[in-house]
This record gives structure tokens, C-alpha cells and sequence, in this order.
């Protein structure tokens, strides 16, 4: 049946002959409309956020996981559904999560092959939208400063007063939810530095 260990659209692989509609029905494990991966790929975020990507097609970008996962993070549930900023269709098939948002033309680029967030508007993104207490907030990047000249004023900005505490190494659930309730003068129990 050919190598087709990354995902691909199906009508393409089947008008050049590489398989037959029979083939795609029994050996291939269908993602998306029209994208297919092969019944022995893991589908992990990696694969989930290329295949997004192919059905995204020319007007879509990675975003939030699907974003991080091609910047190669590694802590992604596999599971967890492909996000994309798109232009166009604003109808999500099944596992995946579509963004309206504008991106700025210094927040995105082409990485592996796919257009996604650049990794400072990716760390925004996942700040923002992710719980106060999830596991993913804990990566910080190093270069900020584009997103937050961006977006400094947006409601949820991962730069918010909390963000000092993510910086820091022992964050309780007392100091965040002070913070969270209008406490912005509470601090850590040692002196942390942020940039």
C-alpha cells in the first residue's frame, strides 16, 4: 500500500493510485474529512496536529496544542483535540477546536512544514485558555515580549498579576486562588525573579 506514515488526504491518494477506496476503508484510520492515517500510526498530537493542518488546508493555522506540539512539546495528552485559527469554515469536525482569532503577521510561520503560532503567541494562547491549575501552564517561554506587546491588555492574559507565581518553583493553591479573588499583592514564600 505504499509508506504512509503521516496523515494525507485521501481523494489525493487515490486519484494518483496509491490506494484504493477499499484500501482507505479497512487499512487507513480516517482523522478528518478526507485525511487518513494508516491502521499502525500512534495518533498522537504530532499526527493530530498535522492531519488539522491538512484539513485546514491553504486558510489555517496550528494553534494552542496542535501549535506546541509542532515546536516539539512532549507532555500533550494524546487525546487532547487539534486547535486551529482558521479564516474560512468556522464548523469543526469532531476533535478539534477552531479559533477565529487575528493573528498579527509576526505570530505565525511555518514550522515542520505547517503554518502555526509562533511559540511566544502559542505559550499566550495556552495561557489564556487553559485552567488556572493545569499542568501545561507550567512551561513559561523564554521570549515573551512579542505577545505581550500584542495582547498586554486582553481579558485572561497568561501575564496577568499570577504570572510572577507561575515563574516561581512552589505555587499552592492558597496563593493562586488570593490572586485569583483581587489579592495582586500576594507573593511567594521566597523572592522569585521574573523577567
Amino acid at each position: 500500500m505504499g509508506d504512509f506514515d503521516r496523515p494525507f488526504l485521501g481523494s489525493v491518494a487515490v486519484a494518483a493510485g496509491a490506494v484504493t477506496t477499499r484500501q482507505l476503508r479497512v487499512d487507513c484510520t480516517r482523522l478528518f474529512r478526507d485525511v487518513y492515517v494508516c491502521k499502525g500510526v500512534t495518533v498522537d498530537a504530532l499526527v493530530r496536529a498535522h492531519a488539522a493542518a491538512i484539513w485546514a488546508g491553504n486558510d489555517g493555522i496550528l494553534a494552542g496544542l496542535s501549535a506546541a506540539a509542532i515546536h516539539g512539546a512532549l507532555w500533550i495528552d494524546p487525546n487532547a483535540p487539534a486547535e486551529v485559527f482558521r479564516t474560512g469554515s468556522r464548523r469543526p469536525p469532531p476533535r478539534t477546536i477552531v479559533h477565529g482569532d487575528a493573528l498579527e503577521p509576526d505570530e505565525f510561520g511555518l514550522y515542520a512544514g505547517r503554518l502555526a503560532s509562533t511559540p511566544a503567541r502559542t505559550a499566550y494562547d495556552l495561557g489564556r485558555r487553559l485552567p488556572l491549575d493545569s499542568d501545561h501552564r507550567r512551561s513559561v517561554p523564554s521570549d515573551r515580549t512579542p505577545a505581550r506587546r500584542n495582547h498586554s491588555g486582553r481579558r485572561a492574559s497568561p501575564w496577568h498579576p499570577w504570572d510572577r507565581l507561575v515563574a516561581c518553583g512552589n505555587r499552592t493553591r492558597r496563593r493562586r486562588s488570593g490572586i485569583t479573588a483581587g489579592n495582586a499583592n500576594a507573593t511567594t514564600t521566597r523572592p522569585c525573579r521574573t523577567t
